[in-house]
């Protein structure tokens, strides 16, 4: 049974019926030799002109197997492909497939004067477990810069409310580093702003909340109360008129105002964190 054949019999028989000089059961991944094999039996009946035989990447892997998959739906063929699996390239999933392929062709004929070269356009396949090698090679920084790096690098994955961009050749240039930390701590100072401002909001909501449970406000009375509260801002105050209506009413001095109840809010906010 195909099952029982070796790695190398395996691997002698693409290279015998396709000229190809592959040495491992990985380099299948890529797809390529697989949508040639299945040319050698049903000829025209598999995109070749679309297979990309230098594939280096993962994506073009996908490819030439979306190729592959298109033709087993002409020729009727159940057998399913395992896409995500193959084009990692792992030894097991390949040589799995490869020995079905192998069973599948050995029932069919392939042609005589079947040319694989020319099919192919005289190329050669690409190995793809030189190009993971490169891509696993882990990446080494500098004498120079290295703890700079590391330092920015942690703070990168550990933050939740910055995106720090890095300049690829620019690590020990000081002015640099300090303009994007003085970046960084003023998106945290804006965000506790803002933290603090629907803090209040909050602490304002639950203040009505009691003060209905004990006067038994109306509905319009507690409809107005949560439209104050959630409609007011730093730079503008809300006053909800008898028919519903919102009447705006900016503040004289926008940012002095806003400067007042940012500083109002954190001192509120602090209150609260010792009580």
């Amino acid at each position: 049974m195909n099952q029982e054949i070796s790695r190398a019999e395996l691997l002698q028989w693409v290279n015998d019926l396709l000229k190809t000089t592959i040495n491992k059961i990985e380099q299948l991944g890529t797809g390529a030799i697989y949508c040639q094999l299945i040319d050698a039996v049903h000829p025209g009946k598999i995109q070749l002109s679309k297979v990309n035989w230098r594939a280096k990447q993962e994506y073009e892997f996908v490819n030439n197997f979306k190729i592959l998959q298109q033709s087993f739906t002409k020729l009727g063929l159940q057998k399913p492909i395992e896409i995500e699996k193959l084009t990692k390239c792992k030894y097991q999933d390949n040589l799995e497939f490869l020995q079905w392929m192998k069973k599948y062709i050995d029932t069919h004929y392939i042609p005589k004067d079947y040319d694989p070269m020319t099919k192919r356009g005289n190329q050669d396949f690409e190995d793809p477990d030189k190009q993971i090698r490169n891509q696993s090679k882990p990446k080494v920084l500098t004498k120079n810069n290295t703890k700079d790096q590391q330092i920015i690098q942690n703070l990168s994955k550990n933050s939740s409310f910055a995106t720090i961009q890095l300049l690829n050749n620019d690590f020990s240039n000081k002015e640099n580093r300090q303009a994007s930390m003085t970046d960084l701590l003023l998106q945290i100072e804006t965000l506790k702003c803002e933290r603090d401002f629907y803090y209040v909001k909050l602490k304002d909501l639950d203040g009505l909340m009691d003060q209905h449970l004990q006067q038994a406000l109306t509905a319009d009375q507690l409809c107005k109360g949560i439209k104050e509260i959630l409609y007011n801002t730093h730079d503008k105050s809300i006053v909800v008129q008898q028919n519903g209506d919102l009447e705006v009413a900016y503040s004289e001095n926008n940012e002095d105002s806003k400067s007042e109840i940012c500083k109002t809010e954190q001192n509120q906010s602090d209150d609260t964190s010792i009580n």
